[in-house]
């Protein structure tokens, strides 16, 4: 893939009449996933490396990732920036490889080097400067997309409201909540069968995908889950949880009582 778009680059430098030996390439995102600071695995690396070794000189920039890190993460060579205007002083090419919310905002028109984004397709659709305004366009109609979603995770408040036969840990009106997407808050024990029948859904609840979306949307529009324990055989009881996102002003409480508990 870094061979590849290493070949778009290219394409991209031909159209604006720049060949890509001795072209400077502003390397645009060095962390693996967007909008964090994660190096591992990222296609920066190779794909600077091997701009390096068709003459191209290479400036990289991350608003999120340390020098250290992209250092150990094979980047040692490339030097690395958190201003992006310095990145893009003098660059024939902007190319880029991770979509950080920044990058949407940064007035790309004000310069004169050739555009590439590299999580266009798979790896790549570069495209001249003619076609940086309409790629400007739409990523802005994917950011208002995903706005949809929370960024930040909210508070999911899990409550049982029904039990078919004899649950040994819950009773009608137990709950507990997961705040910050991951962090579990609770007074009483938990059951292990039951939070595997949560997992595949309290992201996407905590981020604000619709209950209707996931199948699980009750009359109320609240989702509803089983608990995996089949009581017909087991003799156990069958749990039914009422997951429902809280409002942002219940995070204080829940934040104060996790801070008591640790």
């Amino acid at each position: 893939m870094p061979l590849h778009m290493v070949e778009l680059i290219g394409e991209a430098l031909a159209e604006a009449g720049v060949e890509l030996a001795g072209a400077k390439v502003a390397v645009l995102g060095v962390a693996y996933l967007e909008d964090s600071d994660d190096t591992r695995n990222t296609p920066a690396a190779p794909l600077a490396a091997l701009l390096r070794a068709r003459g191209a000189e290479v400036v990289a920039h991350d608003p999120y990732v340390r020098e250290r890190d992209w250092v150990e993460s094979g980047g040692d060579g490339v030097p690395l920036t958190r201003n992006l205007a310095e990145a893009l002083e003098g660059a024939d090419c902007a190319a880029i490889v991770t979509r950080h919310r920044p990058y949407l905002d940064f007035p790309l028109e004000t310069g004169s080097f050739a555009y590439a984004d590299a999580r266009r397709v798979g790896w790549a659709e570069c495209l001249g400067w003619r076609g940086v305004q309409a790629e400007r366009d739409r990523l802005q109609g994917d950011r208002q997309g995903t706005e949809r979603y929370h960024m930040t995770p909210c508070t999911l408040r899990i409550e049982v409201v029904d039990i078919q036969g004899h649950c040994p840990v819950y009773k009608v009106g137990d709950g507990f909540h997961i705040v910050d997407g991951y962090k579990l808050v609770a007074d009483s024990p938990l059951c292990m069968h039951a939070l595997q029948s949560l997992a595949p859904y309290y992201v996407a609840l905590s981020r604000g995908v619709k209950p209707a979306d996931l199948g699980l949307a009750g009359p109320d529009g609240v989702a509803y889950v089983q608990c995996l324990d089949p009581q017909h055989y087991t003799g156990g009881g069958t749990v039914t949880f009422r997951m429902c996102a809280e409002e942002p002003g219940s995070r204080g409480e829940l934040h104060r009582l996790l801070s008591a508990k640790s």
